[in-house]
């Protein structure tokens, strides 16, 4: 029985790095297909779990960035968390985990903004302590006349383990592996992986309309190279983004999502580059108020200065459409305004709305005056 449970350790195993389809150092720089501003995802494997009140004990759970960076990704299996630090260029500055070790990967560029190389600072303590305890490691990037890395150069790597990447010129990449393992890689006209072959295993891949995979083949090169030895098929449930949010496979319940989406923010065209929510929040606040609940959010008087001047506003008798010089638009509401802590009267109700600002337009009575329009 061990030997069987080995046996498919190892075909998981294998199957993984041939789906791997990404040099690792790459992984965390790529740009996730979800479709919207995704804030939150919490993913459940209840597959795992036959007894319905541990369902929800496996999972992981990302966090991404308004410009949709990967910003730390948490297993809980494992109690791992890793951050992801960003430069100014949104180039991935350092990735840190914390779990059954303390482990930081720092990513440095070279003059023309190309990752050379990684140094991997890593020990057995839970948490970090002094760097004379750490073990360091330093991975260099090789890359082809292309630009395209095609192999790494590290102390921690004997000849054996060497990996080599290869690559079509479209930038997809089209071979993976090392002395012991390797897979080569084949897409639709979509671009998407159409198959992956491995010395042992070939899989081909199906998509659906949402470029979701709903099959896969795994072909035994040696005894079944025509005929599928294992065939999954996969079929989903969609949110109104179009992310899947229920993942089945051959029909039984895999992974659960749960996804919490950033507000919806609108390039209006501006040479400052702000992007603006679409409509603006519910309710009425104080200054303090204001600044307690949305913090970094609320726009800078001169970002609502920018607003006035650059863009057109027109007044549908209850709200400000503003449309941007590149035709995008939002709406402010004619809310109304509070003095006091109490209501304006019923005349300011779609006739004036008043919005707060990092700084305040101006100053009544000693207090904060918010933009009156």
């Amino acid at each position: 029985m061990k030997k069987i449970i080995l046996t498919i350790t190892i075909l998981a195993q294998a199957i993984s790095l041939m789906a791997q389809e990404m040099p690792w150092f790459m992984e965390y720089q790529k740009e996730p297909t979800y479709k919207g501003q995704v804030k939150e995802i919490k993913e459940y494997y209840p597959v795992m779990r036959e007894e319905p009140e541990l369902q929800d004990t496996d999972y992981h759970f990302y966090t991404y960035s308004i410009d949709r960076k990967l910003s730390s990704e948490y297993i809980n299996n494992v109690d791992r968390l890793c951050n992801c630090k960003y430069y100014w260029n949104h180039r991935l500055d350092s990735i840190l985990c914390d779990g059954d070790c303390y482990h930081v990967d720092y990513f440095i560029y070279d003059t023309n903004n190309q990752l050379e190389k990684i140094i991997s600072c890593y020990n057995d303590n839970d948490t970090y302590d002094t760097v004379t305890n750490d073990t360091y490691d330093t991975v260099t990037i090789v890359y082809n006349h292309m630009g395209y890395p095609i192999s790494t150069i590290g102390d921690e790597y004997s000849e054996a383990n060497k990996p080599w990447f290869e690559w079509y010129d479209n930038g997809k990449i089209k071979g993976i592996g090392n002395k012991y393992w390797y897979a080569w890689y084949e897409y639709d006209n979509k671009g998407r992986l159409a198959k992956s072959i491995g010395e042992n295993h070939t899989i081909t891949y199906t998509y659906n309309e949402y470029d979701d995979i709903v099959e896969e083949r795994i072909y035994n090169n040696e005894k079944y190279p025509t005929e599928a030895k294992r065939i999954f098929t996969y079929s989903y449930k969609y949110d109104e983004h179009g992310n899947w949010i229920e993942k089945y496979r051959n029909d039984k319940l895999a992974t659960i999502r749960k996804i919490i989406y950033y507000p919806k923010y609108i390039d209006l065209g501006l040479q400052s580059g702000t992007l603006w929510k679409d409509s603006n929040e519910e309710g009425f606040y104080s200054f303090d108020s204001a600044i307690a609940v949305f913090n970094n959010s609320l726009p800078s008087k001169e970002e609502m200065e920018e607003l006035i001047n650059t863009c057109k506003w027109e007044w549908d008798g209850a709200n400000y459409k503003i449309t941007g010089p590149n035709k995008n638009y939002i709406i402010l509401p004619a809310a109304g305004c509070i003095i006091d802590g109490t209501y304006a009267d019923a005349y300011s109700i779609c006739v004036q709305g008043c919005y707060w600002t990092s700084t305040p337009s101006t100053t009544i009575a000693d207090m904060p005056a918010a933009w009156n329009l």
